[in-house]
């Protein structure tokens, strides 16, 4: 999937504060809401923008896009040939789960059953800031990942290190 990795437009390029950085956790109510951020609701109001989408992603988590940023996601997926199957498989798993979510004006934001249940977010949802988007995770399965994270990170900041980074 390295031609999904091209340099994207960030929310950091169109607005000094649409930044998505930092881990924060929040309770979901019973109805499937949950609160954003007030660090991540700052990005999106500097975007103006009142919507997320959401999405599943190639861990056991969410993706939550803003809507420009989602589009251009979607832009480079049609501008590949949609007969080669890794792009069908990619489509599928994240344009087919894609959901447009309000934020409302309390700042919450409905996950739908469905993406709730392929996240196993139930009760404690952890965002992750990921700069141009953001990961919700339950929180036993961030407490899982970051582990992994924590016991690769050497290895992976050496390869960094090497690539001048």
């Amino acid at each position: 999937m390295e031609w999904l990795r091209t340099s994207w437009p960030t929310p950091l390029e169109r607005g000094r504060d649409a930044v998505f950085r930092g881990r924060f956790e929040h309770a979901i109510d019973g109805k499937g809401r949950v609160s954003l951020p007030a660090r991540y609701r700052e990005a999106l109001a500097a975007l103006r923008d009142d919507q997320l989408v959401l999405t599943t992603s190639d861990e056991p988590c969410l993706r939550a896009y803003t809507r420009q940023a989602w589009r251009e996601f979607e832009e480079k997926l049609a501008q590949r040939p949609s007969l080669d199957p890794r792009v069908r498989r990619v489509t599928r798993h994240y344009v087919g789960n894609a959901q447009e979510c309000q934020v409302d004006g309390m700042g919450r934001v409905l996950i739908p059953g469905p993406l709730r249940e392929y996240a196993g977010v139930t009760r404690d949802a952890v965002f992750v800031g990921q700069v141009r988007f953001i990961e919700i995770w339950s929180k036993e399965r961030w407490e899982r990942a970051n582990q992994q994270v924590l016991e690769l990170l050497p290895a992976d900041m050496q390869a960094l290190a090497d690539l001048g980074i």
